[in-house]
């Protein structure tokens, strides 16, 4: 896994990943707190729902798999990243690669979750009602043939999606994922 293939949101959310397992006292960094991060982000949100995903069911037992990761004892607790986890990110570098991209983004990292068997967090996403086929074209759709050729491609693909939403009269709106225009 190299992680100067990633994309700044993608760096991020790495960082997010880390302190959370931190904070639970969690001795290893797991999918599960992959997809717990990713959860926070909109356009992720909105992959899920195109992909037939129920996002209460996924949070909640995405929740529920975090609750059950024993806590370690001590005071400073130094996370490290799983086999799964690792597993995970290497199949996100690999669909980059097979996408054409040079990084890789948060959408990438969420169909490696979905199509990575074995582990909780895949689980989790087809207990959800993910399917893999529907989040692929959810994420080309999202995309519209758009390469991740920089670090802050994500920041391109929102601004365009934004500029589509604005000419659509939809720009501010809740579930568009755009600020409104001052």
């Amino acid at each position: 896994m190299d992680f100067e293939k990633l994309t700044s949101k993608s760096k991020e959310l790495i960082q997010d990943v880390i302190n959370l397992a931190a904070k639970e006292k969690h001795q290893y960094i797991s999918p599960e707190h992959l997809l717990k991060s990713l959860l926070e982000d909109r356009q992720i949100i909105d992959l899920i729902l195109k992909s037939g995903g129920s996002l209460s069911q996924i949070r909640r037992e995405t929740d529920a798999e975090l609750a059950k990761i024993p806590a370690v004892s001590g005071q400073s607790v130094q996370s490290m990243m799983s086999q799964d986890f690792t597993r995970v990110m290497m199949e996100a570098e690999k669909l980059a690669d097979k996408a054409n991209d040079k990084y890789v983004t948060l959408e990438r990292i969420l169909q490696a979750l979905s199509m990575t068997d074995g582990t909780k967090a895949h689980a989790v996403l087809s207990n959800g009602g993910v399917n893999p086929v529907k989040l692929n074209q959810a994420i080309n759709e999202y995309r519209k043939g758009r390469l991740a050729d920089s670090e802050t491609a994500e920041d391109n693909f929102e601004e365009v999606v934004c500029r589509r939403h604005y000419r659509q009269g939809q720009r501010g709106q809740t579930g568009s994922g755009c600020r409104p225009r001052s």
